[in-house]
């Protein structure tokens, strides 16, 4: 199995207190919740925007390694299994960036920092994948779903996405990258299936969270940080 990468995570939203708590802010809402649940601050700066940064100790992989009876002895008896070999820890770095920039620019202010993180970061012998939390309609209130790679998936409308996948297009040192990226669900608002009509959408995205949802989400926390250990 190969290593497990070094990770650039970096949240979608709108800058400033009045977009906040809105729902197209979810992905800046799971990362401070991260933030918190790992107890780091964004005490650090890339490009000049606050950023987090902590080694994140991974629990050991599922041995694949299969017990193996020896030989019986002699004597008929049933000898124990062998022992699985010992697990080795296995620690990455995880750095935490809320993108400064409002939802429709965000993929250049993304990717100019996690270039400038790659250029500040001492040599490894692994590399460093950037992971991106943004909002999803498609999916229900709290759902989190990882798409890993998610280079050449469509954006599916998302503005945000549509922006990092030009910047990436746009960026020739940067082109093919392997990325990964995490919808977390919102949901559509306005019964089972939700409205599509762009106006409905709009005021969905912007509207703002009630607070049973932001601890709803803020709740997933755990799941979130479990599905970035696994990330390969």
């Amino acid at each position: 199995m190969a290593p497990a990468p070094h990770l650039f995570i970096a949240s979608l939203g709108n800058p400033g207190a009045q977009y906040a708590l809105t729902r197209h802010s979810a992905g800046h809402i799971l990362l401070s919740a991260l933030a918190s649940h790992l107890g780091i601050d964004f005490s650090h700066s890339i490009s000049g925007h606050p950023a987090a940064r902590t080694t994140v100790l991974l629990p050991p992989p599922k041995s694949p390694h299969k017990q193996r009876r020896p030989k019986s002895p002699p004597d008929g008896s049933t000898p124990p299994p062998s022992p699985p070999p010992p697990a080795v820890e296995d620690r990455v770095e995880w750095t935490l960036f809320p993108s400064p920039a409002y939802m429709n620019d965000s993929g250049p202010a993304v990717l100019k920092a996690y270039k400038s993180h790659l250029r500040s970061s001492s040599p490894s012998d692994r590399p460093t994948r950037l992971i991106v939390l943004y909002d999803s309609l498609d999916h229900q209130p709290a759902a989190l779903v990882l798409r890993n790679p998610a280079n050449g998936l469509s954006a599916k409308g998302h503005n945000g996405i549509k922006s990092l996948l030009a910047a990436c297009g746009a960026d020739r040192d940067l082109r093919g990258l392997e990325w990964g990226r995490i919808g977390v669900g919102i949901g559509r608002g306005g019964g089972e299936k939700g409205s599509r009509e762009a106006g409905d959408v709009s005021r969905w995205v912007l509207g703002r969270m009630r607070g049973e949802e932001v601890e709803r989400l803020r709740g997933e926390v755990g799941r979130l940080r479990g599905l970035l250990e696994g990330i390969r």
